[in-house]
């Protein structure tokens, strides 16, 4: 299935699963069965789902570090100065005025 629709300024955007070209091929060569168009539509949410899981895997690793850094706040075991953020310092800096 595809849509194809057009914006105001009159520029095409198709829609479609696995995409929009995969679906045209089909229709213009049932035979051939849009080979290349799918097998590219694989590739691109393969690279997409990997791009995605580098992200989360790095975040996790992020968010531990925050916790084990927030454990350590919360025991009395100040960070040093140096490895604050800017963010960090700031909420210092707040806590220390009022």
């Amino acid at each position: 299935m595809a849509a194809i629709v057009f914006s105001r300024g009159g520029k095409p955007f198709s829609f479609g699963h696995p995409s929009g070209q995969a679906v045209v091929d089909r229709v213009e060569n049932p035979k051939t069965a849009g080979t290349n168009a799918t097998q590219q539509a694989h590739i691109d949410g393969d690279q997409t789902v990997e791009e995605l899981n580098k992200q989360c895997t790095k975040d996790l690793h992020d968010n531990r570090v925050e916790k084990k850094r927030a454990e350590e706040v919360k025991h009395g075991k100040l960070p040093k100065i140096e490895n604050l953020s800017f963010n960090e310092l700031m909420v210092m800096l707040a806590n220390s005025i009022t």
